[in-house]
């Protein structure tokens, strides 16, 4: 896990640097490397593990939309980043991310109707963008909300049944090789 991470991480400093950034991308480096780390040595091969790993990377994805202004391509970093929790070989690690980052959008959905952020600039019709319009009624935010939640799980689902496949797969090849070793150490007579 730590070579994606440390990629998104160091992609993130190195845009902060061109978008006035950088601060946001340090502060989060602080908290999530060290909580990396620490999960990595303290629950090795546990769940906690893959959770925090994906809260991790769902943060990192969070700070890439933010520092694109919320450009579509940064929004990638999401579907990106959870496909490498395929690597954990564990449904319940892939859904905890999506369920991050659900969360997330839905909190700062409703921050935006609140008026406390000023989010989705572009979502409406061209002459509210031009003027700088970026109240949205409730049914354009759920809409909004409900279209990517529904892209994240579709893709938490395909991930979902992948590591399950995976998983399988790995489970035989353990199988054959306690086998093969079981074979190998047999005295035939």
């Amino acid at each position: 896990m730590w070579l994606p991470l440390g990629f998104v991480a160091f992609l993130c400093l190195v845009i902060g640097i061109f978008t006035q950034t950088l601060l946001l991308a340090v502060i989060v480096a602080t908290i999530t490397l060290p909580l990396a780390y620490i999960a990595q040595h303290k629950w090795h091969g546990h769940i906690v593990n893959g959770f925090v790993k994906a809260t991790i990377m769902m943060a990192w994805a969070a700070v890439l939309i933010e520092q694109s202004g919320g450009l579509i391509e940064a929004h990638f970093s999401i579907f990106i980043l959870l496909s490498v929790l395929i690597l954990y070989s564990d449904w319940r690690v892939i859904a905890f991310g999506g369920l991050v980052i659900a969360l997330h959008h839905a909190l700062f959905t409703w921050l935006h109707y609140q008026g406390v952020v000023q989010l989705y600039a572009s979502m409406g019709d061209m002459d509210s963008m031009a003027n700088g319009d970026t109240r949205h009624s409730v049914a354009a935010l759920l809409s909004c909300l409900l279209m990517h939640g529904g892209a994240v799980v579709v893709q938490v689902i395909i991930l979902g049944y992948l590591a399950k496949v995976l998983e399988s797969m790995v489970q035989e090849s353990l199988h054959v090789t306690r086998f093969a070793v079981a074979a190998g150490g047999a005295i035939w007579t």
